[in-house]
């Protein structure tokens, strides 16, 4: 019941309007509905004390992960020099995150339970608010298809063998073969067939996605019952 709860907390916040997003650190409040769930969970489970320091703990994994990301590759950002290229970082480096918390349950060089790792993913898709308008120039009628292709291969060939972005994108570049095939299409890795690339990684901050994919961890959590 407590999953549910902070989950619906979660659905709420990702309703505002784009301006309220905009005036409110979303992550101090992510923060602090954490800490009250962390508490609450404290008061039934007094006996077990390390769990509850552990299950603290990775409420503010996600955040510093995130801020440690981009404070050690300032330069690298800094160095890519349009608004187009720096978004495609950012998004990448958040859906390579939230990818890894899906499909392997580990943040970094961190694993973690199936529990946990649904918990971090709540927490990631409420703090996809901060960076889902910086690809809004990116959509039809700004960009067309080809010109979306090629700055999928300006942005490749400006990060090549840079690390971390090139892994990250080696890993996403799969990602996206996949999701192009299970579509019932054919990739070959030609320049054009990049032109939805960046359409998939728009879709991960979408509320379509962020709110049904949000309720749907509040009921595999029960499920589990990782609500204690």
């Amino acid at each position: 019941m407590k999953t549910r709860t902070m989950s619906m907390i979660l659905f709420f916040l990702l309703l505002g309007s784009p301006v309220a997003l905009a005036q409110i650190d979303l992550m101090d409040a992510l923060k602090q509905t954490a800490e009250m769930h962390n508490e609450e969970n404290a008061q039934g489970q007094e006996g077990n004390g390390a769990e509850s320091a552990a299950s603290s703990e990775g409420q503010n994994e996600w955040q510093e992960e995130w801020e440690n990301m981009m404070n050690e590759n300032g330069d690298l950002l800094n160095s890519l020099d349009t608004k187009y290229l720096k978004c495609l970082a950012m998004m990448e480096m958040y859906v390579h995150g939230y990818l890894k918390l899906v499909n392997e349950h580990k943040m970094g060089d961190l694993s973690m339970s199936a529990c946990d790792a649904y918990g971090m993913q709540t927490l990631a898709l409420a703090s996809s608010t901060m960076i889902m308008y910086c690809p809004e120039g990116m959509k039809d009628g700004e960009l067309n298809d080809n010109q979306r292709a090629h700055l999928v291969l300006e942005y490749f060939n400006t990060i090549y063998k840079k690390e971390p972005l090139w892994s990250i994108h080696r890993y996403l570049d799969g990602q996206y073969g996949q999701w192009i095939r299970s579509a019932g299409g054919e990739f070959t890795g030609d320049i054009l067939d990049y032109h939805n690339y960046i359409a998939y990684l728009m879709a991960f901050f979408r509320p379509n996605y962020i709110i049904p994919q949000t309720l749907k961890i509040a009921e595999d959590m029960e499920a589990l019952g990782c609500s204690g």
